[in-house]
């Protein structure tokens, strides 16, 4: 997944984005005999970072998002949703 933010204020950053996104299951299911191995086996849960997004959408000029093919996201991310690579 790539989110490619443009802001309103060239100053302007919200900083720390990468912090508001988490892979289910979490550390504790890794430690465990069946251990996702694959991306088919995660997914990314973007509901903070989407909370975040609509928090400080005024500073937001746009928002672009990419995701690969396999992967499954939880919650919706505003912004265009391009193609995936």
């Amino acid at each position: 997944m790539l989110v490619h933010i443009e802001y309103r204020d060239p100053f302007f950053r919200i900083g720390y984005l990468d912090e508001k996104i988490t892979i289910v299951p979490e550390s504790d299911e890794w430690r465990r005999d069946s251990k996702p191995t694959t991306v088919r086996d995660i997914k990314l849960n973007v509901e903070p970072l989407t909370a975040t997004l609509q928090h400080h959408a005024e500073q937001i000029e746009r928002c672009r998002v990419w995701l690969y093919p396999e992967l499954e996201i939880i919650g919706d991310l505003p912004g265009e949703i391009g193609a995936s690579w």
